[in-house]
């Protein structure tokens, strides 16, 4: 009888020692993934960036565009009334 109840104690310890790994995994496991969402949202929020830095010069060469545009539209409309 003593014999087993010291296998299971034995057993019981290897199990604890299993779960301990398990939890710390599972820990570890859940911080990477928090760590890959943030390094996520910072690369997007940097290429955001970047993209629409790079866009202003030719969106202000638009704007510019498009109010000549459209004074030359009222221009010609005044003629042709």
């Amino acid at each position: 009888m003593e014999d087993k109840i010291l296998e299971l104690e034995e057993r019981i310890a290897k199990l604890e020692k299993k779960e301990k790994r398990r939890k710390i995994f599972s820990i570890v496991k859940f911080v990477l993934y928090v760590v890959l969402i943030a390094a996520f949202t910072y690369g997007t929020y940097v290429v955001y960036n970047k993209v629409i830095e790079t866009i202003e010069p030719y969106k202000e060469i638009l704007d510019t565009y498009n109010e000549a545009d459209s004074k030359i539209k009222s221009i010609t409309d005044l003629f042709k009334k």
